[in-house]
């Protein structure tokens, strides 16, 4: 393999974290690999994880080995800082946990996510609509999921003005005193976990409550929601990385733009059927 085409994988092991542990963050890393090669690049990943004085061993590897552009994998927390000479790289970021520097970013539109969930579930009839996602979640995708919950609220279509439910780990007692309290019929939740939680408190899925999720890794799920696009989101990351590098747009961009790839329904078993009219 030409040191000339290799792109960088860059992510970062700290708070014992493995991306590979992820399905959205593999589906990206798969998406860009196949796109990669299809670009005449291959794409290795790195552990940013190191010692202050082992950076500069990262960025000479980088400069011994030509790679020019980069490919910053999620960070392990929200509000990450990432240091390295920038003006030698074409880079684009997953996601926004990364927030120094400001790259390129792109990511699942999770706001317009959030928005279509609401939407279907008015549609089936569902009026007193809860939204439980943590508040480390909301953090790491810029808060859009709630956005997207509180302009949804805002514009009626339902009875119920709930307040987020954002706390991590869930305390179950808390939980269904904040379900009982609110009246829900449905939940907007992060992910399957929900169901669990819910089984415990003695309500059915979704003989008693409904559950959506706007962020689904894959078509699989039996929860209903919107699947992200992850693998295309991993391709579009690299078109946008080589078209950069053969611009040779290198360094902090000013502006950086922010790149919302908008996900697809999911029919899923967490909601009820709409009722069928005799004609």
């Amino acid at each position: 393999m030409c040191s000339s085409d290799l792109l960088a994988w860059l992510f970062n092991s700290s708070n014992a974290f493995h991306w590979k542990n992820s399905t959205h963050y593999t589906d990206y890393f798969e998406g860009a690999s196949e796109r990669a090669r299809r670009h005449g690049y291959h794409l290795e990943s790195f552990d940013a994880n190191v010692a202050i004085q082992q950076t500069k061993r990262l960025v000479s590897i980088f400069a011994a080995r030509n790679i020019g552009g980069i490919l910053i994998c999620p960070q392990p927390t929200p509000h990450a800082v990432m240091r390295l000479p920038w003006q030698n790289f074409s880079t684009i970021s997953f996601g926004y946990s990364l927030d120094k520097p400001h790259l390129h970013t792109i990511t699942s539109a999770h706001y317009l996510a959030t928005r279509e969930v609401y939407t279907r579930l008015n549609g089936l009839g569902y009026r007193r609509i809860g939204f439980c996602i943590p508040q480390i979640s909301l953090e790491r995708t810029n808060f859009n999921h709630l956005a997207g919950y509180l302009v949804s609220q805002s514009e009626g279509g339902g009875a119920c003005k709930a307040e987020a439910y954002t706390e991590h780990p869930r305390n179950l007692s808390r939980f269904g005193q904040w379900i009982r309290r609110n009246q829900l019929d449905a939940i907007i939740a992060e992910d399957g976990r929900v169901l669990g939680d819910l089984a415990k408190l003695g309500l059915k899925v979704p003989g008693d409550i409904g559950v959506a999720s706007p962020c689904l890794p894959r078509p699989d799920s039996i929860l209903s929601g919107v699947v992200e696009e992850c693998f295309k989101i991993g391709a579009m990351a690299v078109d946008f990385l080589v078209a950069a590098i053969q611009r040779g747009d290198k360094g902090l961009p000013a502006p950086p733009q922010r790149i919302h790839v908008e996900g697809n329904w999911h029919e899923g078993k967490t909601l009820r059927r709409p009722k069928r009219h005799r004609t």
